[in-house]
């Protein structure tokens, strides 16, 4: 008689239980020892885990974001105009354009509303307000578990959103959004009660 075996994902750095959530393609992160994988068919591969230093003020903590590295080609775009965002990530005017872009995206529960001013507040300020630091902070918010597939459509939403906000209207847009790399960020913020502001 044969039967099915369930074999519980483990870190592989401290290999106690690795939360995953649903799916055979996942962003995870340890609650023990904070190791960041992407289980990929059921086998867990560790990814960076960076932490940014604050640009001003004192951080009363640390906030975990999905960090997607991607290519977005623009196909096909027809439009009365081109929100300066979307010109400068796409190097275009109007047509098609093809670019290398780094999205942040908070990898903790969050409205919509906030989760989009977020993740659009991470691409205007770009890769150099963001400095690396060494000292690895208490992490109070446990990062979401996310799955690739969401991870794509959640990029895609971001990229209809920076077309979305330009005064005129769409006609056409068809896009692809490769992920190439991913990896958790941890971004220094203090907190107010309920409130929350990014130090970067």
């Amino acid at each position: 008689m044969t039967g099915i075996r369930l074999v519980p994902l483990q870190c592989p750095q401290c290999r106690r239980p690795l939360a995953a959530g649903e799916g055979e393609h996942l962003l995870a992160t340890c609650e023990d020892c904070g190791t960041t994988c992407e289980v990929v068919r059921g086998v867990p591969l560790p990814r960076e885990r960076t932490i940014h230093r604050p640009r001003s003020g004192s951080p009363t903590e640390f906030v975990p974001f999905w960090r997607f590295d991607t290519r977005v080609e623009i196909y096909q775009r027809e439009t009365a105009g081109v929100g300066q965002l979307f010109k400068d990530l796409f190097n275009l005017d109007r047509g098609n354009g093809k670019a290398e872009v780094r999205f942040l995206v908070p990898a903790f529960e969050v409205n919509l509303e906030t989760f989009k001013n977020l993740s659009l507040k991470m691409l205007r300020l770009g890769e150099e307000r963001l400095l690396p630091w060494e000292p690895a902070p208490a992490l109070r918010i446990r990062p979401a578990a996310m799955s690739m597939d969401e991870a794509s459509r959640t990029l895609e939403f971001l990229i209809l959103t920076l077309e979305a906000q330009k005064s005129d209207m769409m006609v056409h847009l068809a896009f692809r959004v490769d992920i190439l790399a991913s990896g958790l960020a941890l971004l220094p913020a203090s907190s107010a009660g309920e409130s929350m502001h990014l130090l970067v």
